[in-house]
């Protein structure tokens, strides 16, 4: 069978408890930026499972071939949205059956630890195709934001906010952690929080979905062009002036998905013709907060041989609707990092 792993993870407060995503009611966790997003649902994307089955396809030196086909196989072959997300430094990801790799996989945890607490994450077996990606970020803000007691709601539900109740130019250190990249209107905009790493940013849009992540994503970024030009004609609704408002969700989660569909799928690939994929999960941990965010996420892939398997107007940025958040270095062309939020099963209630 064949396994596939990838992680991501961030450190800013406490994490949660991790949960199984089955038993999350309103949130899926897809496996690329093209799956299509469930109405009325949460979506919770890392590259590191694409990144993770990216290495299984270089093992294979070709797409994976199952039979049956499946539509997550398809997608994954066809996801063109992991190549250089992240830097090296915070990743690392290895495939290859057991024999050499599980100590290449060692070396690279003895050369950059990612986490003090993080240990071998997989069994390891005689003969056993293993796919591995982890990925771990903290993103620091430049200056901690305020914890907000205003009244944020979304579905009903009070949540732990941080920003800003009252913006005055006393506070006016604080924007060195936000811009504004687009603002129609207070249900329309896209802000941009900064980190003390000048090459990662977290955007967040609150917008209407499109199909997929990734189609939201690129809207986002049409709608941050046409931002550059109205800021040209409105720099007051670029500027923070007195009385507006920030208020941002906290966000702190640990969820692990099994896609046990892929488990009992023989694979067809020439190279490894007597592989059944075995089992396929991802944890990514993701945590938001006044001081900067952190994201932690692991992707295993396994599969065995058969023989082995038994004055303007005021603003007020209020994330009290669906949002879109995502974290992307700069110059890549894709986030590693996407979150849709569309309702608070995964926001910290007060």
């Amino acid at each position: 069978m064949l396994v596939l792993l990838a992680d991501c993870t961030p450190q800013v407060d406490k994490p949660a408890k991790l949960v199984e995503a089955s038993k999350l009611s309103k949130t899926d966790v897809v496996a690329t930026l093209e799956t299509p997003l469930g109405k009325g649902r949460n979506a919770v994307y890392c590259a590191s499972f694409v990144i993770a089955w990216n290495k299984l396809k270089a093992v294979l030196g070709e797409n994976v071939l199952t039979k049956p086909k499946m539509i997550l196989i398809e997608r994954l072959n066809n996801s063109k949205t992991s190549k250089n997300v992240i830097d090296d430094e915070y990743l690392i990801a290895w495939a290859g059956v057991h024999g050499g790799g599980i100590e290449e996989i060692a070396q690279q945890l003895h050369e950059k630890p990612p986490s003090k607490e993080m240990n071998m994450p997989f069994s390891v077996e005689y003969n056993r195709l293993t796919a591995y990606a982890y990925l771990s970020k903290t993103l620091s803000f430049k200056e901690d934001f305020e914890e907000v007691d205003d009244e944020l709601k979304m579905n009903g539900k009070s949540l732990k906010a941080f920003g800003f109740s009252t913006y005055t130019y006393e506070k006016k250190r604080l924007l060195a952690n936000v811009e504004i990249l687009y603002y129609k209107n207070d249900d329309s905009f896209v802000i941009r929080l900064n980190s003390k790493n000048s090459g990662d940013y977290i955007i967040m849009a609150k917008t209407n979905p499109k199909t997929t992540l990734l189609q939201t994503i690129a809207a986002t970024k049409k709608l941050i062009k046409q931002g550059k030009k109205r800021k040209l004609k409105n720099l007051q609704d670029y500027e923070f002036i007195p009385d507006d408002k920030l208020l941002i969700p906290q966000i702190n989660f640990n969820i692990q998905k099994d896609f046990s569909d892929l488990a009992g799928i023989k694979l067809l690939n020439p190279k490894l013709k007597a592989y059944t994929f075995e089992a396929a999960r991802q944890t990514t941990q993701f945590m938001l907060n006044k001081s900067g965010a952190k994201i932690e996420s692991t992707a295993e892939v396994y599969a065995l041989t058969e023989a082995e398997m038994d004055v303007p107007k005021n603003k007020y940025l209020v994330f009290d609707k669906p949002f879109l958040l995502y974290i992307e270095q700069q110059n890549s062309t894709h986030p590693y990092f996407a979150l849709w939020i569309d309702n608070a099963e995964l926001l910290i209630e007060k």
